[in-house]
């Protein structure tokens, strides 16, 4: 349950999410009392054909009737992430390493039809670091006779692991 913001892909700026974040802590009480967990998530849900996307800024909840005034409640549904771990001002260049080095390297690809999100730890929890998520699938290699192929032949991911579908969450910072 958060706020929800439509985006452009690259056009991606600090402030931006700044001003994401602060419309979503306009609502943080009434949100936070229907959260199962007390993380900030910020979840990109689908792009469409132009490359905009719908950023989530919220928390994770539980079933709810009705969403309150200004917030949406979205699902996140399954996947498999590869996770990593990062501070928060490093997130810019983690999302580089990711999309640059890690995804040449690796046995994956991502899966375009799940969400990527970032995982904030509580607001106390100050020396805990964001996780971000990648929706993963093996890459579909072109296998050439006497070449093997296959995500055994890549880097692994630092760690995956395969999320529950639940009530979106969005993100903190």
């Amino acid at each position: 349950m958060g706020t929800v913001t439509r985006r452009k892909s690259g056009a991606e700026r600090p402030e931006t999410f700044t001003a994401i974040w602060n419309e979503f802590e306009t609502h943080r009480e009434k949100i936070r009392l229907h959260s199962v967990d007390s993380k900030y998530y910020g979840v990109s849900f689908g792009a469409a054909d132009d490359g905009s996307f719908d950023y989530l800024a919220g928390m994770a909840v539980g079933r709810v009737a009705a969403a309150p005034a200004g917030v949406q409640v979205r699902e996140v549904p399954t996947a498999t992430y590869a996770v990593f771990a990062c501070v928060v001002p490093s997130i810019g260049q983690t999302y580089g390493y990711i999309f640059g080095e890690w995804r040449a390297a690796s046995g994956y690809e991502l899966d375009p039809t799940k969400c990527a999100f970032e995982e904030y730890p509580p607001a106390a929890e100050t020396n805990s670091p964001a996780l971000i998520h990648i929706p993963i699938r093996e890459k579909q290699m072109k296998s050439t006779p006497g070449q093997p192929g296959g995500a055994e032949h890549g880097r692994q991911p630092s760690r995956s692991e395969t999320n529950r579908a639940s009530p979106a969450a969005g993100s903190r910072r």
